[in-house]
């Protein structure tokens, strides 16, 4: 056995420890934690005693030192009808006052995508919240472009919440509002996901046809990059090693889409990077109008692509070792299709594809460690694939890692 090898085994073995370890840790932690003292107090300022009234609405009463009651603490998740994320329910701590409106809101626990939730931080959502008085009923908000399901999520249950808190600790009626309506046709996207994969066996008998092999990228493009809103990312693997894939009933599409994405690896080696890509689309776009690149050896792009092995293993260990979630952010295509980006996100796409125009799939081959993952899951299916294979079909049988372009020269 080589060094190599030895190396690649002791990484995989590890990172397995890891992610074993970190969920056995959080096994047994509340999706819907009660907050402690310093989060109560930070909701309901000034406030130094309170009183959990459990039954049949959960929510914390606080009172001033002087005995005037200061208002009340309630977390969405923990009042019915349970309103899923993501992924699961998102916890926010809700403090409301005497004269029926809302004061502070926190965050207390998510399992949401790291990125997909950063956008609705940074849209001001929450803050929108602040001030309004439920005697007049909630305004009118829209669901956050590129993190739809979770903003609606947040949206349903802090109404829904606040209305069943200020109707019964106040006795106040809280007008019906006109919550953001859900995407058109969820149950849609199952159906395009499957044409999607079934695309590619089409484009391959079709081959004779030179447009033939771009047509599973053209509609990668469009289904995954801009009907979804959603290319397969590290943010989608962690959560799928944490064990929180996205639930099918909010997310109908990703959840096949990762589904399917896994299982073909597995079977038919990493179709997904090599066809469906919707970022590949587009380095594949630019390598077609800018033909002359730099010419490497295929023996050389193998040792260089041993870097994305090395940076998938760091991003597991910082992430479960360390929990360093803002790792699971580092690559450049899920801010491609989101709708606003910095000047410094901009900067770092822009870098990524005019590296591939002179370097084919630059990023895809030395650096993606979601492709490492996918390519991971694709190796025991090929050696499976090897020891079936009989003699004479070698002829006849198309080998996915030659007319992968991630790994093809």
């Amino acid at each position: 056995m080589t060094r190599a090898k030895i190396l690649n085994i002791s990484a995989l073995a590890l990172g397995i420890v890891l992610i074993f370890v970190w969920n056995l840790r959080h096994y047994r932690q509340p999706s819907s934690p009660l907050p402690e003292q310093a989060d109560l107090i930070s909701v309901l300022p000034g406030a130094t005693r309170f009183e959990p009234h459990l039954e049949p609405v959960d929510y914390y009463q606080g009172f001033f030192p002087d005995g005037r009651p200061a208002g009340v603490a309630f977390v969405t998740s923990r009042i019915p009808p349970r309103i899923a994320g993501f992924t699961s329910e998102i916890s926010i701590l809700v403090g409301m006052t005497p004269a029926g409106s809302i004061s502070r809101l926190e965050v207390l626990h998510h399992q949401e995508t790291p990125s997909y939730f950063r956008m609705v931080l940074d849209s001001g959502l929450l803050p929108s919240f602040l001030g309004v008085d439920l005697k007049s009923g909630f305004p009118e908000l829209d669901a956050v472009s590129g993190a739809t399901i979770s903003s609606q999520a947040i949206i349903q249950d802090l109404e829904t919440s606040a209305r069943a808190v200020a109707e019964k600790v106040y006795g106040y009626k809280v007008p019906d509002s006109s919550i953001s309506p859900k995407r058109k046709f969820p149950y849609l996207e199952p159906f395009l996901v499957i044409l999607l994969f079934l695309s590619i066996p089409v484009s391959r008998r079709l081959s004779r046809f030179r447009w033939a092999r771009f047509l599973p990228f053209i509609l990668g493009f469009f289904i995954i990059g801009l009907y979804l809103d959603s290319p397969l990312s590290l943010n989608h693997i962690v959560n799928l090693l944490s064990l929180h894939p996205p639930a099918f009933y909010a997310q109908p599409g990703l959840f096949l889409l990762l589904l399917l994405a896994l299982v073909s690896s597995f079977f038919f080696g990493n179709i997904y990077c090599s066809s469906l890509c919707p970022f590949g689309a587009v380095l594949e776009l630019g390598t077609r109008l800018f033909p002359k690149r730099i010419r490497v050896a295929p023996g050389d792009i193998k040792k260089a692509s041993a870097l994305r092995s090395l940076l998938l293993f760091l991003v597991i260990a910082g992430i479960f070792g360390c929990g360093l979630n803002i790792l699971a952010q580092l690559e450049p295509y899920p801010y491609l299709f989101a709708p606003a980006k910095s000047s410094l996100l901009w900067l770092y796409i822009t870098l990524t594809i005019l590296f591939s125009l002179v370097f084919r799939r630059f990023w895809c081959r030395i650096f993606c460690p979601t492709g490492a993952f996918l390519d991971l899951l694709a190796r025991p299916g090929k050696k499976l694939e090897a020891r079936s294979r009989k003699p004479g079909d070698d002829k006849n049988t198309i080998n996915p890692s030659e007319s992968n372009p991630v790994q093809g020269g």
